[in-house]
């Protein structure tokens, strides 16, 4: 006879976590740097995308480093050589600028025939040397000059770049912190002119070689005319052939003569272009306002004081406003940002202000999706946007700089060469969404057609996954966007069936968030993807984008004027006014009534308000539409209100909510429900 087992404490059955697929590691790239366990997790310290910026970061440094080293070695070594040599003729020539000593036998046979004139001719020639002299010393004594001070700069451009390397290669707290600290040294690299130094030093020693020639012309000259005039022809075609080699790649981006001195020769050219258009747009304005003044006040005789614009003078303004770009700021207002950039000094990086690490953050992201040329690399740059919660201070900043811009010719690489698996193809819709430009095609009927290539990556999740997120985006792309849309359609009603039995993923959020600001959605979307959303976690910035679309035509907010940041009390003010309504074609009640109880659960919200700021929201608790939402009660517990929410059954189980005020100044109430129909 078998004993039965008895458990003291039986286990009961917990369903285990939804976990995200994993990836298949079927690169070097993918086994080098494994993706990311979580989405949305993709800006995170220590994500994917910073370890990748800090090895492509170090390879770049490294060969622009060796190059700048190896470029300042060889004008070291010719500034050497150089000094050495014109050193040589100065040594003889500084003889010339001294006073001759003086003809002594010259001297007595003037003084024995009683001339005068030769005596005097004697002391001149021995008080100043001849110009020949002085512009032989001169040309050779700075052509030296320069030869020493290109040495002299070429050491302190060696110890900069010590520097910078010692800066950059330190240990950091975690690679975001490290690509922060790259991207802080790095652009004070380019706002500072480093490579522009390390370009125009070559200058200084061209210079003084051309200087050199130009000396031994000079005294060639004064010795042989037929050898000056020889050498004379070929320092000149020396020259020529040198302006033509410099000049040519400033027009003409192909020729293989390009130097650095070109490239800084043709940024001087295009800045000068710029400043030429800037001032002639002025004079134009000013030239044209002036001619029509005059013409009116010899016309008419108007009021002195009167103002006449003139239609040129207004077309001429409205193309600089359309030029503005283009045009570029002044320079007052680059120092002005750079003087805004000098307080987060080294300092800081510690303990960087936020819009110093939105900054850093910006420049890194930047700089690793449009200067590497690596396919996975950009991918894993791109895909990393999809981790930028919507009007985030970063977001914006990757919106307003232009990290978006071109975003279509990018496409290609937002996968990388063997991808296609489930969870990369998530992660692109997700960055697909975070890069929305607010342009919306004509024949666009669904979200996916709104969101540029979104259909390829979209066909890689299956129907039956069930990461929440997956479900989310898979069936999000389907629903239609035209207004007229049903409430029946089997993709929406999919989502707004399901999201109570999907389980809150870490980045189910973050995916809402991304889908409920898409510029093209109506209020009806908006509504059904803050379902799937934690409304604790939605900040000011993102109610300010919601709410305009959220009240009908841009209404006023229902709980004070639009100059004052909405929160979380406006939206359940806004979701009680929706409920109090009759009807609106637009809005799914069902929804709205499951926004209502999420937004009354949310308990930290309503401890730190009064009564009396929830006029709306008491309304509706009065009014007998309460019932389509309280049915039971634990929809409002004690501990969800302030003033002390109670809810007790009567009649046939409707409930009655009883407010005993606690707060000062809160009078206490209490609303009979009526018996249910």
């Amino acid at each position: 006879m078998t004993r039965k087992r008895f458990d003291f404490f039986p286990m009961r059955h917990v369903d285990a976590p939804v976990k995200l697929p994993t990836e298949d590691p079927d690169t070097d790239f993918k086994r080098k740097y494994p993706p990311d366990a979580e989405l949305g997790q993709e800006l995170a310290d220590n994500a994917r995308v910073w370890k990748v910026y800090r090895d492509e970061a170090i390879q770049h440094d490294d060969v622009v480093l060796s190059g700048w080293n190896n470029t300042i070695d060889i004008l070291l070594t010719f500034a050497g050589l150089f000094s050495a040599a014109v050193t040589a003729f100065v040594v003889e020539s500084y003889q010339f600028l001294q006073p001759a000593g003086l003809d002594f036998g010259a001297a007595f046979y003037a003084l024995a025939v009683n001339d005068t004139a030769t005596l005097h001719t004697l002391a001149v020639s021995t008080s100043q040397p001849g110009s020949t002299a002085r512009w032989i010393n001169g040309l050779w004594f700075t052509s030296l000059f320069f030869a020493l001070a290109a040495a002299f700069l070429c050491i302190l451009v060696k110890q900069w770049l010590d520097e910078y390397t010692a800066r950059t290669r330190a240990s950091s707290q975690n690679p975001k912190h490290w690509s922060r600290r790259r991207a802080f040294y790095f652009r004070a690299i380019d706002d500072w002119g480093v490579s522009g130094i390390i370009s125009l030093l070559p200058l200084l020693l061209h210079a003084a070689l051309f200087l050199f020639f130009a000396g031994m012309v000079v005294l060639l000259w004064s010795l042989s005319r037929a050898v000056a005039a020889w050498l004379s022809g070929l320092a000149g075609l020396l020259f020529c052939l040198y302006s033509v080699s410099v000049l040519i790649p400033v027009w003409n981006a192909a020729c293989p003569f390009a130097t650095p001195v070109a490239k800084q020769l043709q940024r001087a050219w295009n800045l000068l272009g710029v400043w030429l258009l800037r001032r002639g747009i002025t004079l134009s304005e000013s030239a044209a306002a002036y001619a029509a003044r005059w013409r009116y006040l010899w016309s008419s005789q108007p009021d002195l004081e009167a103002a006449c614009p003139h239609p040129r003078s207004i077309n001429l303004w409205q193309l600089r406003r359309s030029m503005q770009a283009w045009v570029g700021k002044s320079a007052f207002d680059h120092v002005l940002y750079k003087e805004s950039l000098s307080s987060d000094d080294a300092r800081g990086m510690d303990a960087p202000t936020p819009r110093l690490a939105d900054d850093l953050d910006y420049d890194s992201l930047r700089w690793l999706i449009h200067s590497v040329s690596d396919s996975d690399t950009k991918a894993v740059g791109i895909q990393a946007l999809g981790a930028l919660m919507p009007c985030t201070p970063l977001a914006v900043l990757a919106s307003r700089k232009g990290i978006r811009h071109n975003t279509a010719a990018n496409q290609v690489l937002l996968a990388s060469v063997a991808g296609g698996s489930v969870v990369e193809s998530a992660r692109v819709i997700r960055s697909l969404l975070a890069l929305d430009e607010g342009g919306l095609p004509t024949d666009a009927i669904y979200i996916g057609d709104y969101v540029p290539t979104v259909w390829k990556y979209c066909s890689r999740i299956p129907w039956n996954s069930t990461y929440p997120d997956l479900q989310l985006l898979r069936y999000a792309m389907n629903i239609s966007i035209d207004s007229s849309m049903s409430f029946d359609d089997p993709d929406y009603t999919a989502i707004r069936d399901q999201v109570a039995k999907w389980e809150r993923t870490p980045s189910l959020h973050s995916t809402s968030m991304l889908l409920a600001t898409l510029k093209c959605l109506q209020r009806r979307q908006v509504l059904l993807f803050l379902l799937s959303a934690d409304l604790r976690l939605v900040t000011s910035a993102q109610w300010k984008f919601l709410m305009p679309k959220l009240r009908n035509n841009g209404s006023p907010c229902p709980r004070h004027s639009c100059d004052i940041d909405c929160n979380l009390v406006c939206f359940i003010e806004l979701i009680s006014s929706f409920l109090l309504q009759d009807g609106t074609e637009d809005l799914d009640l069902y929804v709205v009534s499951q926004l209502f109880d999420a937004t009354c659960r949310n308990h930290e919200t309503f401890m730190s308000l009064t009564l009396s700021s929830l006029p709306t929201f008491l309304a509706y608790v009065a009014s007998s539409q309460s019932f389509l939402v309280i049915r039971s009660t634990h929809l409002l517990q004690l501990s969800a209100l302030p003033a002390g929410l109670q809810v007790h059954p009567y009649g046939l189980g409707a409930p009655a909510l009883i407010l005993s005020g606690s707060k000062p100044g809160v009078m206490p109430l209490m609303f009979g429900a009526c018996s249910l129909p």
